[in-house]
């Protein structure tokens, strides 16, 4: 009796080992499949991996894809005794051609991983993009030890287009290559908090984070997508969580400093209306997060995400016209391009609200799309030709031709006074005036050591904007600023 009784127990033992074992398994074949999900997610965004497009608009960027790359590649010095991947550009500093230099590496990335390119999958492009990235770390100073120059070129500028060129290229490159970069990107971005000092260009120093300093807006979203990267990468859920946790804040509403106010102003370097240009980057960097993200044990609350969805709708639908957001919102922004263009920063918000509306809820989702068709309706063809990427023409593409959305309501009527920015608008069906100001709590002047924004402070301090229909140029009037009617040719005085 004894025996069977022991033969009992070890038997039952083994089954309950077994179960553990085979439990374990299963939780890390699941852990190993989120990471390989959420790889392809991110990697979809950038590339066309498919057959030959039907499409003559995807067609069209693959052609242009491949125009450029072919021009990076001929152009890439690959001599034996290089001192740079491609020459300094003018008005670059050290610090931002270094960015620059990633930003080409990059390209010839997408162009080598892009299906339809005439470099795809081409065995000395490869070579020549690793290479490139070695060259970087060794011959430029890239390597996670030292910096120098302006600390979002070292933080964000670089870090972001690195993780895209590794997620591409992961399964061409050794888990040792992948290790060594992973690391490099984790002393600069170690975590979504941390910021380095602006110092000097041309002459390292050791990194230097701020003490007792903890980043804000924009900049936080940057650094939560780099560390989702490598969290990725890495295969580290620890970093992911961290990535994920790290934007909620962002989207809390704030009554002071930077972030988004209950009114739907919108504040960044504590005291310039900052709506168009580092709102657009936050809600893109919180937007790519989410949808990341979505349908994994990370996924955000979903009271985080209608949270957030309704502070952009209330940040950004009022201040856009005809697909423009307002210039009395793009702080020093707008002395910079792509502000020189007519839709200016509309173009990338129309794209970015498209963004969140991917993970929007239902009713949320429809409001986003009907808004964003109505405003890309009047120029669609600037829409699909102005893409910043392959994932824009792809939403782009999608909503025009969905006949569910119609798009054929004006977004916003009404009046909207965002009393924590100083600003002001009002939307008829014929027209649009919007009133910039400044107080106690609101700069009236955002300009930058390299004399950027010069004029600012007249966008700044009671100008008016008034848009009408039958205007196809929009400039502000009000102190020392005029309107200018292209049509017939004559400019309406300062009011």
């Amino acid at each position: 009796m004894e025996k069977k009784g022991l033969g009992k127990r070890l038997l039952l033992m083994s089954m309950l080992s077994l179960i553990s074992l085979f439990g374990m398994s299963i939780s890390t074949f699941a852990e190993e499949d989120e990471f390989q999900k959420m790889e392809e997610r991110w990697k979809s965004q950038l590339v066309f991996e498919k057959e030959s497009p039907e499409n003559e608009s995807l067609r069209a960027y693959i052609e242009a894809l491949s125009k450029e790359a072919e021009n990076l590649y001929q152009t890439l010095d690959q001599s034996p005794d290089r001192t740079y991947l491609w020459p300094l550009e003018s008005g670059n500093t050290s610090s931002a051609d270094l960015t620059t230099q990633f930003t080409k590496l990059q390209k010839l990335t997408y162009a080598y991983k892009t299906k339809g390119t005439t470099l795809y999958q081409q065995p000395e492009v490869a070579a020549a993009i690793k290479e490139g990235i070695d060259f970087m770390i060794t011959k430029k100073g890239y390597d996670g030890k030292k910096y120098y120059g302006n600390w979002w070129d070292w933080q964000i500028g670089i870090p972001q287009k690195f993780v895209n060129i590794l997620l591409l290229l992961h399964q061409e490159l050794s888990s040792e290559k992948i290790q060594q970069y992973t690391a490099i990107l984790s002393q600069y971005v170690p975590d979504p908090f941390q910021q380095l000092y602006t110092k000097p260009q041309d002459s390292f120093v050791d990194l230097a984070f701020i003490p007792n300093f903890s980043t804000t807006g924009a900049n936080r979203t940057d650094l939560s997508l780099t560390v989702l990267g490598v969290g990725i990468l890495q295969k580290d859920a620890t970093k992911i969580h961290q990535a994920v946790n790290g934007i909620k804040d962002v989207f809390q509403l704030v009554t002071s400093g930077d972030g988004f106010y209950a009114d739907g102003s919108f504040i960044q370097h504590n005291d310039i209306p900052y709506t168009g240009s580092y709102g657009n980057v936050l809600i893109k960097g919180v937007g790519q997060i989410f949808t990341i993200v979505d349908g994994t044990s990370y996924t955000a609350a979903s009271d985080a995400i209608h949270a957030f969805v309704e502070n952009v709708e209330k940040a950004f639908i009022p201040l856009i016209y005809q697909g423009e957001m307002l210039p009395m919102v793009n702080g020093r922004a707008i002395s910079r391009a792509p502000s020189k263009t007519k839709v200016g920063y509309g173009s990338s918000t129309m794209y970015n609200l498209l963004i969140v509306s991917k993970f929007a809820p239902e009713d949320k989702q429809k409001e986003l799309k009907e808004a964003v068709k109505y405003w890309m309706q009047l120029n669609p063809s600037y829409y699909i030709t102005n893409v910043r990427d392959y994932n824009d023409l792809v939403m782009t593409l999608s909503l025009l031709e969905d006949q569910t959305i119609l798009g054929k309501d004006l977004p916003f009527i009404g009046t909207k006074m965002y009393h924590k920015m100083d600003r002001f608008v009002q939307r008829t069906s014929k027209y649009m005036v919007g009133i910039s100001m400044y107080s106690n709590r609101i700069s009236s002047l955002k300009q930058e050591i390299k004399k950027t924004n010069v004029a600012g402070i007249h966008r700044m301090g009671w100008s008016t904007y008034i848009m009408r229909m039958m205007y196809n140029s929009v400039k502000a009037i009000g102190r020392l600023s005029i309107l200018i009617d292209c049509q017939e040719q004559r400019s309406i005085q300062s009011l």
